[in-house]
């Protein structure tokens, strides 16, 4: 953890100024300690601060923390996610944004897993601050080794109650990450509380059945195909399950990259190409079984239709509304509403 991370922070319970004490040091990195607040602790663990109670620990090492670990370990696709590479998402996202990011800008990915996307954010920014949070353990391996990039920042916390205080991002992305919480509109407002007066937010959420043909897929594989039940099962047994579902998914993953492969040729905007590298069958097959262990690891799995999310993002006092009909949404924060503003 830097040290300048401290400025952004705030108790998630509170909203009161948190005091570093404890501290342990390795070459200017702050590596332990505890951050406090009107009596409440919260320990800094291998350099990222973590904000979660015991439940939730447990809650973490049980949900992503396991996928992610599988990943490092070589067990799914390594150059890309979901079959894009990190800088191309990058590139999609910045597109995506209302405005560029700029000097002195705050970035948060809220929901950051393997930060791989943040770390290019912060690399292709350095004059502004880029922060990554997550629920699992992934982002405290993610924060190791960016030790020397000095505008990037990992937090271990709950996106419905993040530890920041209000109105301190100029632009939020939360990719495929609220609708895994127990409440999408409450981990929805907790990320726009944190967005200033003139804030951007960038969110991916599944889509309602029927307006996504690649997501009713992906719903079928969860709910009929695993009757709803696979994050019940013990990490190794739903790898298992993923590997042998997704080698019965190959030829029709092979034709379907075939077609996308000749139709990103024909033309399309820049910003929409990010699936162009070419992946060998292995790589398929490794991308295929991420994709599905995504899928059936997350207790929620909340989907919104497009009608719904829009009208939250208007309630919260968004402006600039905008959706492809496939899950983004961007929108401005039109000024900072006082009901989102912590007591």
């Amino acid at each position: 953890m830097k040290e300048s991370l401290l400025e952004l922070l705030a108790c998630p319970i509170s909203g009161q100024p948190l005091t570093l004490v404890g501290v342990e040091r390795r070459e200017g990195e702050i590596t332990g300690g505890l951050l406090t607040a009107d009596g409440r602790k919260y320990p800094i663990i291998d350099g990222v601060p973590c904000f979660l109670d015991a439940d939730q620990q447990i809650a973490a090492k049980q949900g992503f923390t396991p996928m992610w670990r599988y990943r490092q370990q070589g067990a799914f696709e390594h150059r890309t996610l979901y079959g894009i590479k990190p800088a191309r998402k990058a590139e999609w996202v910045e597109a995506k944004f209302l405005s560029p990011i700029l000097p002195g800008d705050r970035v948060l990915d809220a929901g950051c897993g393997s930060a791989e996307t943040t770390r290019v954010l912060a690399d292709n920014h350095p004059d502004a601050q880029v922060v990554g949070l997550d629920f699992s353990d992934a982002v405290r391996v993610a924060a190791r080794g960016s030790e020397s990039m000095s505008n990037l920042h990992f937090v271990q916390a709950d996106v419905a109650n993040p530890p920041f205080r209000a109105g301190t991002f100029s632009k939020v992305l939360s990719l495929g990450v609220l609708h895994h919480t127990p409440d999408t509109r409450a981990a929805l407002t907790g990320a726009v509380r944190l967005l200033d007066a003139d804030g951007e937010l960038l969110l991916w959420l599944y889509p309602a059945f029927g307006e996504s043909l690649m997501t009713d897929q992906l719903y079928l594989m969860r709910d009929l195909h695993f009757m709803g039940a696979a994050h019940k099962l013990q990490p190794e047994v739903r790898l298992k399950a993923a590997k042998l579902y997704s080698l019965g998914m190959m030829p029709s993953m092979i034709a379907a990259y075939g077609v996308y492969k000749t139709l990103s040729k024909l033309g399309g905007r820049k910003s929409e190409k990010v699936l162009s590298e070419d992946m060998s069958v292995k790589e398929l097959f490794d991308t295929a079984t991420f994709a599905v262990y995504d899928n059936l690891t997350p207790q929620y799995q909340h989907r919104h239709s497009k009608k719904e999310v829009m009208q939250w993002l208007g309630e919260l006092g968004l402006t600039a509304l905008h959706t492809d009909g496939h899950g983004t949404f961007t929108a401005r924060m039109a000024g900072t509403p006082a009901k989102l503003q912590m007591a």
